[in-house]
């Protein structure tokens, strides 16, 4: 295996991945075959995880348009003012 910081970074990309569905076991044993893993070894630590149930992966969103406008409204009336402070006028003055 590689010592390198971004081999390590790619490594557990590749375990999230898989545990979200993104890669099936082979195409996951693959990847680290590459990485430096043994085969049985990269079988045998994917087979040790399970995989979630992902309902929004990376900003992906299931819901209906109509539905997602609803909860944005009703988000907006329940916690108020979205504006940040950057907004508000300070010179009152008028």
């Amino acid at each position: 295996m590689t010592d390198k910081l971004e081999d390590h970074d790619d490594i557990i990309e590749i375990f999230v991945d898989y545990k979200k569905g993104f890669y099936s076991r082979q195409n996951a044993i693959r990847q680290l075959v590459k990485r430096g893993f043994e085969p049985h070894l990269a079988e045998a630590m994917l087979s040790a995880m399970r995989k979630d149930n992902v309902v929004a992966i990376r900003g992906h969103d299931k819901r209906s348009e109509a539905t997602r406008n609803g909860y944005n409204k009703w988000l907006e009336t329940t916690r108020g003012c979205k504006k940040g402070p950057s907004r508000v006028e300070t010179d009152n003055k008028s």
